[in-house]
């Protein structure tokens, strides 16, 4: 699915939102409407403590159809 059609399903499911293509061992992303933009939380924090604030995405993150709740 799109980034809008998977946002908008986590989003009413209280999930995160990946992108098959960052499976296995990638990161999810949780969209929100707040001063924080989209948080980015890596599958392995080995050397990060916490999400990350202000994910910004690729055109092709955009415009990818890969999305997934995750």
């Amino acid at each position: 699915m799109n980034i809008q059609e998977a946002s908008k399903k986590a989003m009413s499911k209280g999930l995160l939102i990946t992108r098959r293509k960052w499976q296995p061992g990638g990161m999810s992303i949780i969209p929100t409407n707040t001063s924080l933009c989209c948080l980015m939380i890596p599958y392995k924090s080995d050397d990060i403590d916490g999400p990350s604030i202000r994910w910004n995405p690729t055109l092709n993150d955009l415009t990818a159809d890969d999305w997934i709740i995750g």
